[in-house]
C-alpha cells in the first residue's frame, strides 16, 4: 500500500476562523508487495480547544486517484488476473472511461496499438 513521508505533523496554533484553511503538503510512496485494500485516504485530526482546552478529533476519507496504484500498459496476454465485462449494450470504450490513466501511458501515442485493442486495458500495480 502506500506510505506518508509523515504519518504525524503537529501545528501548535492555528489563527483564522473555520473559513481560513490550513494546507499541509506531504508525500505518498509504494510501499510493500502488497495490494491496496482500499483507494481512500483517512485523514484524522486531534486538537484541543482554545476556550475550555477539550480535546476533539475531526475524520475525514479521501479517493484517491486510480494512477497512485497502477498504470497501463499495452495489453497482456497472459494476465494474471482478468476481468470481462459483458453486456446486453453497446460497451463504452475503456480508454475513454479511463482516460486519465490511457493519457499517461505509452499508450498514448501509440494509435496502431490502441486500434488493435480497442476495448482491452491492462494495469500493472506499483510495487
Amino acid at each position: 500500500p502506500l506510505h506518508c513521508t509523515s504519518e504525524l505533523v503537529t501545528i501548535p496554533t492555528l489563527s483564522g476562523g473555520s473559513r481560513t484553511p490550513v494546507i499541509i503538503t506531504f508525500t505518498l510512496t509504494t510501499g510493500s508487495q502488497t495490494l491496496p485494500p482500499s483507494n481512500m485516504l483517512s485523514v484524522i485530526a486531534a486538537y484541543t480547544t482554545s476556550n475550555t482546552g477539550e480535546p476533539r478529533t475531526a475524520r475525514t476519507e479521501i479517493p484517491l486517484p486510480l494512477c497512485l496504484f497502477c498504470h497501463v500498459v499495452p495489453p497482456v496476454k497472459n494476465a494474471g488476473y482478468k476481468i470481462t465485462l459483458d453486456t446486453n449494450r453497446m460497451p463504452p470504450q475503456l480508454t475513454s472511461l479511463f482516460e486519465d490513466l490511457v493519457a499517461q501511458s505509452p499508450l498514448a501515442h501509440d494509435t496502431t496499438q490502441r486500434s488493435a485493442s480497442n476495448n482491452v486495458l491492462s494495469f500493472l500495480y506499483y510495487s
